[in-house]
């Protein structure tokens, strides 16, 4: 098991690890998150839930939770402010050295944080863990496999970030484990859509990041949980910020704030300047392939024609839905935030 040492950095006794929930009417799920949390083979934890004024039994879960845990603590927003205030609350409020946010609806196996603190104990230029993940349904049935293939070993910040642009998709290291003081050094999540990629990009340029081999992550997908469940981008826009309406471009949004957290790195300037470039041709390089990959996709479908075209055209519409960038990286929906 996973145990205090002399680094803890805020006294004898203090949480090692913390993990933030938040969450807004998630009383479908919750109870079997928090109890995969709470389930975990390390020491030293402590459980913050931060309830953005929901109006179902979340409260009333979370309360019973905190009052026969001690390693619960529940707080509650008087009116919803939003999944990117919630979510940053949760970093100020953690005590823990490292710390990780948690899906209302995700799953973690027992093993989960113990072997990310391994290797963030181990290695101390590495600055986020995560495992590999399943991909469950609503009722928990495990659905695919998901490599998200972001082992950013390497010691070169540019390198890095490069490897994040070409090949992220999910963004499940967002729900990985993470040096919390390195994690105040960046914007944290801003309230537009897919804010976790810029966020990961400041990650990606002050450490390595390291994969777990073992699949010890069950990221929930359905039906409110997020761009894949169905949800519109009015319904994700709000979700990040109440009262917002469509946002616009929001692909563009997501590359000018990624480059613009590039420039607010304390690397210098010749450092900034390759990793802007980097992350922006090769974000650019998947654009084209993408659109490459719809053009012949629409030259197949007239080909095709009939029942037979729209079946195919079903089938493509949902690979490209996979492609990365469209507001469908972050946890969105009801209980999200």
């Amino acid at each position: 098991m996973h145990t205090a040492d002399a680094d803890d950095q805020r006294g004898p006794g203090a949480p090692i690890v913390s993990v933030g929930l938040p969450v807004h009417d998630g009383e479908r799920y919750m109870a079997e998150t928090l109890d995969s949390i709470l389930g975990q083979d390390v020491d030293g934890l402590e459980v913050i839930i931060s309830d953005n004024a929901s109006t179902d039994a979340t409260e009333e879960i979370a309360r019973s939770y905190a009052a026969r845990d001690p390693r619960v603590c529940y707080v509650r927003n008087e009116r919803n402010l939003g999944a990117a205030r919630n979510y940053n609350r949760l970093v100020d409020a953690a005590k823990g050295r490292y710390f990780k946010w948690a899906g209302y609806d995700d799953l973690l196996r027992p093993a989960h944080l113990r072997r990310c603190l391994e290797v963030l104990d181990a290695e101390p230029e590495v600055v986020l863990t995560y495992p590999r993940t399943d991909i469950i349904d609503g009722a928990g049935e495990i659905v695919r496999q998901h490599d998200d293939n972001l082992h950013l070993g390497s010691p070169d910040p540019v390198e890095r970030v490069r490897h994040f642009a070409r090949s992220f998709t999910l963004c499940n290291p967002c729900f990985g484990v993470i040096r919390r003081d390195v994690l105040l050094r960046t914007s944290l999540v801003q309230p537009f859509v897919s804010s976790d990629i810029p966020l990961l990009v400041e990650l990606a340029l002050l450490g390595q990041w390291h994969e777990v081999p073992e699949r010890l992550f069950l990221r929930r997908i359905h039906e409110t949980s997020s761009r894949q469940g169905g949800l519109t981008m009015e319904q994700v826009a709000r979700f990040f910020e109440p009262g917002r309406s469509r946002p616009l471009a929001p692909r563009t949004r997501m590359v000018t704030e990624s480059l613009r957290s590039i420039g607010r790195s304390d690397l210098p300037a010749a450092v900034r300047a390759r990793a802007a470039a980097a992350f922006l041709s090769t974000w650019t390089l998947r654009r084209v392939r993408v659109r490459g990959g719809q053009a012949k996709a629409a030259v197949r479908r007239r080909r095709a024609g009939g029942a037979g075209g729209r079946a195919m055209a079903a089938r493509n519409a949902g690979m490209m839905e996979r492609d990365p960038g469209y507001g469908q990286s972050r946890r969105v929906g009801v209980g999200g935030g």
